[in-house]
């Protein structure tokens, strides 16, 4: 074993803190860790949505349709009287298409910021319907 000379500053810093000091150590030295992770990540997913943008934008219409289609087949399956199947389609679709718009929605406002986000009117338009269709989903519980 080596002696206190031969530890790095942290380490001897840790071990001279009392028990309560030491979790406090710890729990600043784990948030200032993940502090960094997450504004690699924000930088990361901002370059994503900048860089690719075109693809993000062109695989988020090809969910847009599909949303469409899904609904479109839900009013035909009630125009036909099968509830059972219509019910069973919201049960699995909705949820399925209202996480993917709202992890698109999360990671652009938490890549770009508020202001960045809300200077787009598409962000804007789609954040209004993001927040009525899941009010309107929320009041259907």
């Amino acid at each position: 074993a080596g002696s206190a000379c031969d530890m790095p500053a942290d380490e001897q810093d840790e071990q001279s803190r009392a028990p309560e000091e030491q979790v406090r150590w710890i729990l600043h030295k784990a948030w200032k860790s993940f502090i960094s992770c997450a504004s690699g990540c924000r930088r990361f997913v901002r370059a994503f949505l900048v860089q690719r943008s075109r693809s993000v934008e062109r695989c988020m219409a090809l969910v847009v349709l599909a949303n469409g289609a899904v609904l479109a087949a839900e009013i035909e399956l009630r125009a036909h009287g099968d509830h059972a199947a219509q019910q069973q389609a919201e049960t699995v679709a909705n949820p399925f298409f209202n996480a993917l718009f709202t992890l698109e929605a999360v990671l652009k406002l938490w890549a770009l910021g508020r202001k960045r986000y809300v200077a787009s009117s598409a962000n804007v338009f789609d954040g209004a319907v993001l927040l009525l269709t899941l009010s309107a989903d929320a009041m259907l519980l």
